[in-house]
C-alpha cells in the first residue's frame, strides 16, 4: 500500500479491486485523522473487514502510539484480518470477533458460500424481500455473538476514545444506540457509513443520525472525496457516502 504497510486480499468485490489496482483505500482520510488525534489515542473500527483501515491507522498514527480496536463478524473476513496484522507486525491493534448492535444476542449472515470474504449485510438490516433473496441465494449461515459498544468497553475498562469508525452495512444506527454511554462520556470524532439503500430497508434516513447526535453537540459533515465539508441535507443526493460527526465542546 502506498502508506507503506501490506495487505493480502482476494479481489472479490469492486472495491477490493480498486484497492488492488490503486494500493489506496480513504488514505485522504487517514491522513486528516493524524492531524486530528492525540499521542496515546484510543481508535475503534466497527466493521473492520479485512483490516484496510485498521492496518492504514497503525502503520500512519504509529506515532501517536495508538490503540486500535478491530470488530469484524464474517468469519473468512476475521481470518484475512488477523493475517494481515501479522503481515505488518502490528501489536497495537487487537481484534475482535463478535457484532456490535444496540442489543445482546445474535447476529445471522445468509452469504454466497463458506469461503466469502468482503462486505455481508446482516439479517437485521434487512427487508422481506432482501431477505427471501439472500436465503434463495446463500449456501452457507453465519451465527455470531452481539453485544453493545457499552458493554464490551464497560468490560474492558474502557476509558478514553478519540476516534470511531462505523461501516457495517446500514446498522450503523444501531451501533451508535448502543454505544450511546461511551459516546458521551469520551467525546469521539465519529465517521459513519451513510447507505442509502439499506437504510431505507428500516424505514430510516439521515434525520436520523442527526436526531441521534442532536443533544451531544456534535456537527455533521459529509466526505467531499478529499475533505468534509458541513452536512446540508438538503443537497445530499449521493446514496452511498461517509458522514463526519464532530464533537462540538
Amino acid at each position: 500500500m502506498k502508506l507503506g504497510h501490506q495487505i493480502e486480499l482476494a479481489p472479490t468485490q469492486d472495491y477490493l479491486f480498486r484497492v488492488l489496482l490503486n494500493r489506496t483505500y480513504h488514505d485522504d482520510g487517514v491522513e486528516f485523522l493524524a492531524r486530528q488525534l492525540r499521542p496515546g489515542c484510543v481508535i475503534i473500527d466497527v466493521g473492520a473487514n479485512i483490516g484496510l483501515l485498521s492496518c492504514a491507522y497503525a502503520q500512519r498514527l504509529g506515532f501517536l502510539s495508538t490503540q486500535i480496536y478491530a470488530f469484524e463478524a464474517v468469519e473468512r473476513n476475521f481470518e484475512r484480518l488477523r493475517r494481515n496484522l501479522a503481515l505488518n507486525h502490528f501489536e497495537s491493534v487487537t481484534p475482535f470477533r463478535i457484532a456490535l448492535g444496540d442489543q445482546e444476542g445474535e447476529l445471522t449472515f445468509h452469504l454466497p458460500d463458506s469461503e466469502f470474504s468482503g462486505n455481508a449485510v446482516g439479517d437485521n438490516v434487512l427487508s422481506t424481500n432482501d431477505f427471501s433473496t439472500a436465503v434463495k441465494e446463500s449456501s452457507h449461515v453465519e451465527r455470531v455473538p452481539m453485544t453493545t459498544l457499552d458493554r464490551w468497553a464497560r468490560t474492558r475498562n474502557i476509558e478514553r476514545c478519540d476516534f470511531i469508525k462505523i461501516d457495517v452495512e446500514g446498522a450503523e444506527l444501531n451501533v451508535l444506540r448502543g454505544g450511546r454511554d461511551l459516546i458521551q462520556r469520551t467525546r469521539p470524532i465519529i465517521q459513519c457509513e451513510f447507505n442509502r439503500y439499506w437504510l431505507a430497508q428500516q424505514g430510516l434516513g439521515i434525520d436520523d443520525y442527526l436526531s441521534f447526535f442532536s443533544t451531544l453537540n456534535y456537527r455533521a459533515y459529509k466526505d467531499n472525496g478529499s475533505s468534509f465539508v458541513p452536512l446540508d441535507t438538503s443537497t445530499l443526493t449521493e446514496g452511498l457516502v461517509d458522514i463526519l460527526f464532530y464533537p462540538w465542546r
